[in-house]
């Protein structure tokens, strides 16, 4: 199972304009394609004023053949070439593959997600991605809430991200502290300090 997102920031004059038409082509996306795309914004985080797009495939077969739909589209990509002016830099993909906690079927609906990113030191891999299973079951039991482990397809090699996904800030601030104070997390986290570096972590809220 695979997570896509593409990031586009917002000019800081247009933010209300490119939001309001970042819901507009995700929902023209998803009818399009058959497959739901959301629209998230960075908050309490860096890179304010970025939305991202992301869908769930099963398969890279499945993400080429979305992609070939809205490509042929005129009327998407019409869409797209007239909300150039929204925005600023270049379009930012990205595609992870989900190690642990992924489930099929429909996506329960999340208005928080909590992103932890690192990457596995060299020489480490296997073991870092032990641990990151690990992690991400301590964490879901800790919470109550899922952490799917993933580790990124492209953009920075040995990349590696806990996902975890909740219905509304106060769920999202109580597994936060349930997390914090469970002694397995804490435990795994001094255990496998030296198998990962660069960790940052990053919350969006869902638009649509």
């Amino acid at each position: 199972m695979y997570l896509f997102n593409r990031t586009r920031s917002a000019r800081a004059e247009s933010i209300m304009e490119a939001t309001a038409w970042g819901v507009e082509i995700a929902a023209k996306a998803s009818s399009i394609s058959g497959v739901e795309i959301a629209l998230w914004a960075s908050v309490l985080s860096a890179d304010i004023g970025s939305l991202s797009w992301t869908a769930r495939f099963d398969d890279l077969a499945q993400w080429e053949a979305l992609g070939n739909k809205l490509v042929a589209d005129e009327g998407y990509m019409a869409s797209v070439a007239g909300a150039a002016n929204l925005f600023s830099g270049s379009v930012s993909d990205g595609m992870v593959e989900v190690v642990r906690g992924g489930s099929a079927g429909p996506l329960p609906r999340f208005e928080y997600v909590t992103v932890v990113s690192a990457t596995a030191t060299n020489g480490n891999f296997a073991a870092a991605m032990a641990q990151g299973v690990a992690l991400a079951d301590a964490a879901s039991a800790a919470s109550g809430l899922n952490t799917v482990f993933t580790v990124d397809v492209t953009g920075n090699y040995a990349g590696v991200r806990w996902i975890t996904g909740a219905p509304s800030i106060s769920a999202l601030e109580a597994a936060r502290h349930a997390v914090n104070a469970d002694g397995t997390v804490l435990q795994l986290l001094d255990s496998g300090g030296h198998l990962f570096v660069d960790g940052a972590t990053a919350v969006h809220r869902r638009i649509a």
